[in-house]
Protein backbone atom coordinates (compact mmCIF):
# COMPACT_ATOMS: atom_id res chain seq x y z
CA UNK A 1 0.00 0.00 0.00
CA UNK A 2 1.46 3.60 -1.25
CA UNK A 3 2.66 5.79 1.86
CA UNK A 4 0.33 8.34 2.81
CA UNK A 5 2.40 11.76 3.55
CA UNK A 6 0.36 14.40 5.60
CA UNK A 7 -0.20 17.81 4.14
CA UNK A 8 -0.44 20.01 7.08
CA UNK A 9 -0.69 24.19 6.90
CA UNK A 10 0.54 25.89 10.25
CA UNK A 11 -1.56 29.08 10.15
CA UNK A 12 -0.80 30.39 13.43
CA UNK A 13 1.13 29.09 17.01
CA UNK A 14 -2.89 27.70 17.72
CA UNK A 15 -3.70 26.72 14.66
CA UNK A 16 -2.70 23.79 12.19
CA UNK A 17 -4.82 22.51 9.52
CA UNK A 18 -5.14 19.16 8.18
CA UNK A 19 -5.24 19.84 3.90
CA UNK A 20 -4.98 15.90 3.57
CA UNK A 21 -2.34 13.69 2.06
CA UNK A 22 -0.15 12.74 -1.12
CA UNK A 23 1.20 9.58 -1.89
CA UNK A 24 3.09 8.30 -4.83
CA UNK A 25 0.97 6.09 -7.66
CA UNK A 26 2.15 5.05 -11.40
CA UNK A 27 0.52 4.96 -14.39
CA UNK A 28 -0.09 1.75 -16.36
CA UNK A 29 2.11 2.79 -18.67
CA UNK A 30 5.17 3.45 -15.39
CA UNK A 31 4.61 7.15 -15.63
CA UNK A 32 5.10 8.39 -11.69
CA UNK A 33 2.69 10.61 -10.41
CA UNK A 34 1.52 12.05 -7.08
CA UNK A 35 -2.30 11.56 -5.84
CA UNK A 36 -3.57 14.39 -3.73
CA UNK A 37 -6.59 13.53 -1.17
CA UNK A 38 -8.42 16.14 0.78
CA UNK A 39 -8.96 15.96 4.50
CA UNK A 40 -11.45 14.05 6.52
CA UNK A 41 -12.67 17.36 8.13
CA UNK A 42 -13.14 20.06 5.43
CA UNK A 43 -10.54 22.81 6.03
CA UNK A 44 -13.32 25.36 6.21
CA UNK A 45 -14.72 23.51 8.79
CA UNK A 46 -11.23 23.06 10.82
CA UNK A 47 -10.68 27.25 10.21
CA UNK A 48 -14.33 27.65 11.74
CA UNK A 49 -13.96 25.55 14.65
CA UNK A 50 -11.02 27.49 15.81
CA UNK A 51 -12.62 31.44 15.23
CA UNK A 52 -15.75 29.58 17.29
CA UNK A 53 -13.33 28.12 19.98
CA UNK A 54 -11.53 31.84 20.09
CA UNK A 55 -14.79 33.39 20.79
CA UNK A 56 -17.02 30.88 22.98
CA UNK A 57 -16.66 33.73 25.84
CA UNK A 58 -16.50 37.16 23.76
CA UNK A 59 -19.19 39.56 23.62
CA UNK A 60 -20.87 39.76 20.30
CA UNK A 61 -19.85 43.50 18.69
CA UNK A 62 -22.52 45.84 17.74
CA UNK A 63 -23.45 46.10 13.71
CA UNK A 64 -21.69 49.78 14.14
CA UNK A 65 -19.07 48.02 15.24
CA UNK A 66 -18.15 45.96 12.32
CA UNK A 67 -17.72 47.66 8.46
CA UNK A 68 -17.61 45.93 5.53
CA UNK A 69 -13.82 45.71 4.72
CA UNK A 70 -13.80 43.23 7.47
CA UNK A 71 -16.57 41.00 6.04
CA UNK A 72 -14.62 41.34 2.94
CA UNK A 73 -11.37 39.90 4.57
CA UNK A 74 -12.95 37.64 7.17
CA UNK A 75 -14.94 35.86 3.89
CA UNK A 76 -11.85 35.42 2.03
CA UNK A 77 -9.78 34.42 4.60
CA UNK A 78 -11.57 31.90 5.73
CA UNK A 79 -13.06 30.59 2.64
CA UNK A 80 -10.15 30.64 0.43
CA UNK A 81 -7.22 31.20 2.11
CA UNK A 82 -7.43 28.75 4.56
CA UNK A 83 -10.57 27.00 4.07
CA UNK A 84 -9.90 25.21 1.15
CA UNK A 85 -6.81 24.25 -0.83
CA UNK A 86 -5.60 27.38 -1.81
CA UNK A 87 -3.48 27.59 1.44
CA UNK A 88 -1.43 23.97 0.46
CA UNK A 89 -0.34 26.58 -3.00
CA UNK A 90 0.24 29.15 -0.80
CA UNK A 91 2.16 27.35 2.27
CA UNK A 92 5.94 28.97 2.27
CA UNK A 93 7.05 26.54 4.20
CA UNK A 94 6.45 23.84 1.05
CA UNK A 95 9.70 23.74 -0.95
CA UNK A 96 9.77 25.79 -4.05
CA UNK A 97 9.04 23.74 -7.22
CA UNK A 98 11.94 24.12 -9.70
CA UNK A 99 9.45 24.31 -12.69
CA UNK A 100 7.61 27.02 -11.01
CA UNK A 101 8.40 30.16 -13.13
CA UNK A 102 8.38 27.98 -16.54
CA UNK A 103 6.27 29.86 -18.67
CA UNK A 104 5.72 27.15 -20.37
CA UNK A 105 4.46 24.85 -17.59
CA UNK A 106 1.24 25.22 -15.59
CA UNK A 107 1.25 26.44 -11.90
CA UNK A 108 -1.85 24.71 -10.85
CA UNK A 109 -3.53 21.63 -11.95
CA UNK A 110 -6.73 20.93 -13.61
CA UNK A 111 -7.71 18.87 -10.08
CA UNK A 112 -6.32 21.44 -7.87
CA UNK A 113 -8.35 24.04 -9.66
CA UNK A 114 -11.39 22.29 -9.11
CA UNK A 115 -10.40 21.26 -5.75
CA UNK A 116 -9.99 25.04 -4.71
CA UNK A 117 -13.65 25.38 -6.72
CA UNK A 118 -15.39 23.18 -5.21
CA UNK A 119 -14.15 23.82 -1.43
CA UNK A 120 -14.54 27.68 -1.46
CA UNK A 121 -17.54 27.63 -3.40
CA UNK A 122 -18.95 25.05 -0.19
CA UNK A 123 -17.58 27.15 2.50
CA UNK A 124 -18.69 30.77 1.00
CA UNK A 125 -22.41 28.84 1.23
CA UNK A 126 -22.29 27.62 4.17
CA UNK A 127 -20.68 31.13 5.42
CA UNK A 128 -23.27 33.00 3.92
CA UNK A 129 -26.04 31.21 5.90
CA UNK A 130 -24.58 31.10 8.67
CA UNK A 131 -24.36 35.24 8.16
CA UNK A 132 -28.59 34.94 7.55
CA UNK A 133 -29.03 32.76 10.47
CA UNK A 134 -27.00 34.31 13.67
CA UNK A 135 -25.68 37.51 12.55
CA UNK A 136 -24.50 37.89 16.47
CA UNK A 137 -22.18 34.94 15.90
CA UNK A 138 -21.32 35.92 12.38
CA UNK A 139 -20.12 39.23 13.69
CA UNK A 140 -17.76 37.90 16.50
CA UNK A 141 -16.23 35.54 14.15
CA UNK A 142 -15.50 37.81 11.34
CA UNK A 143 -13.79 39.90 13.88
CA UNK A 144 -12.04 36.78 15.16
CA UNK A 145 -10.64 35.77 11.60
CA UNK A 146 -9.58 39.56 11.11
CA UNK A 147 -7.19 39.79 13.94
CA UNK A 148 -6.44 35.86 14.47
CA UNK A 149 -5.83 34.31 10.38
CA UNK A 150 -3.09 36.00 8.72
CA UNK A 151 -4.21 37.83 5.50
CA UNK A 152 -2.01 40.37 3.36
CA UNK A 153 -3.68 43.40 3.13
CA UNK A 154 -2.53 45.84 0.35
CA UNK A 155 -2.64 49.70 2.09
CA UNK A 156 -2.52 52.71 -0.20
CA UNK A 157 -2.26 56.41 0.94
CA UNK A 158 -5.16 58.77 0.68
CA UNK A 159 -3.63 60.10 -2.09
CA UNK A 160 -2.77 57.21 -4.46
CA UNK A 161 -5.83 55.93 -4.04
CA UNK A 162 -7.92 59.29 -4.55
CA UNK A 163 -5.55 59.99 -8.62
CA UNK A 164 -6.75 56.39 -9.33
CA UNK A 165 -10.33 56.77 -8.02
CA UNK A 166 -10.49 59.94 -10.25
CA UNK A 167 -8.91 58.08 -13.45
CA UNK A 168 -11.02 55.39 -13.30
CA UNK A 169 -14.26 57.70 -12.94
CA UNK A 170 -12.69 59.70 -16.22
CA UNK A 171 -12.45 56.53 -17.63
CA UNK A 172 -15.74 55.19 -16.73
CA UNK A 173 -18.00 58.34 -18.10
CA UNK A 174 -18.40 59.88 -21.51
CA UNK A 175 -17.31 63.35 -20.51
CA UNK A 176 -14.04 61.82 -18.69
CA UNK A 177 -13.35 59.98 -21.84
CA UNK A 178 -13.58 63.14 -24.21
CA UNK A 179 -11.88 65.30 -22.28
CA UNK A 180 -9.37 62.04 -22.24
CA UNK A 181 -9.27 62.16 -26.05
CA UNK A 182 -9.33 65.81 -26.03
CA UNK A 183 -5.93 66.37 -24.11
CA UNK A 184 -3.96 63.66 -25.96
CA UNK A 185 -4.73 65.21 -29.42
CA UNK A 186 -3.90 69.08 -27.35
CA UNK A 187 -0.53 67.43 -25.80
CA UNK A 188 0.64 65.18 -28.45
CA UNK A 189 -1.42 66.25 -31.46
CA UNK A 190 -4.33 65.01 -33.54
CA UNK A 191 -2.56 62.75 -36.11
CA UNK A 192 -0.80 60.83 -32.97
CA UNK A 193 -4.13 60.46 -31.59
CA UNK A 194 -6.00 58.92 -34.84
CA UNK A 195 -2.63 56.44 -35.57
CA UNK A 196 -2.90 55.17 -31.70
CA UNK A 197 -6.70 54.77 -31.56
CA UNK A 198 -6.80 53.00 -34.98
CA UNK A 199 -3.72 50.66 -33.63
CA UNK A 200 -5.60 50.24 -30.46
CA UNK A 201 -8.70 49.25 -32.30
CA UNK A 202 -7.38 46.39 -34.35
CA UNK A 203 -6.97 44.32 -31.43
Amino acid sequence: MPQHHPLTITVNEQLTIDAGYWQECVEEDQTPYRLISPPQTAMYRQALSYLEEATKDMKAPAKSRLHFGEVAIATVAVCLRWGSYFAVLANHDLPQWTAAFDPEVSGIGDGEMARINIEASAALSDWIDLMQADQQRFRKLVKAAVQLLPFPIAHLDGSTYYNRFRALGAINSTTGRRYLMEAFARDFGSEWLEREKARVLVH
